[in-house]
């Protein structure tokens, strides 16, 4: 998970970090140079520049709609991973109450020994729980065995 500090720039360096990023990747970046400098001409104000481009707003439409297209595409990546990571969380969480019911009912015996087994499983699936999920936060590391 990408780790964002807000206090840096006061939040907006976030919109400048490379890591994962589509539009400050080797093979976007080029492309966007190429689209800035046909932008940056078609706006300067001298009629050498003006005769020779036509429609200049049809740059930026072609801009904004690459543009736009990232950005929705972007989204919807993220919405998918999240989606995933929320699905395969619940599968676990699932399993883990499997084999707390199966511990549960396949243990049928009630002595001190079979009762502190059952309570020690228990722990085991909550402190493994608790592993996963910190562990998915970035924090699996500092956590000490």
């Amino acid at each position: 998970m990408i780790q964002y500090n807000n206090e840096i720039w006061f939040g907006y360096a976030q919109y400048f970090h490379t890591y994962g990023s589509a539009i400050f990747s080797a093979g976007c970046m080029p492309q966007a140079l190429v689209a800035a400098g046909i932008g940056l001409f078609a706006t300067m104000d001298s009629d050498f520049w003006r005769s020779r481009i036509i429609n200049p707003t049809a740059y930026f439409s072609g801009i904004s709609l690459v543009l736009g297209f990232l950005l929705v595409f972007r989204t919807q990546l993220a919405y998918n991973r999240y989606w995933e990571g929320r699905t395969s969380m619940q599968i676990l969480m699932s399993k883990l109450e499997d084999v707390a019911i199966h511990t549960k009912s396949f243990v049928q015996r009630e002595d001190a020994e079979a009762i502190h087994w059952k309570f020690s499983m228990g722990w085991k699936l909550i402190n493994y729980l608790a592993l996963v999920i910190a562990d998915l936060r970035g924090e699996g590391d500092e956590l000490e065995l």
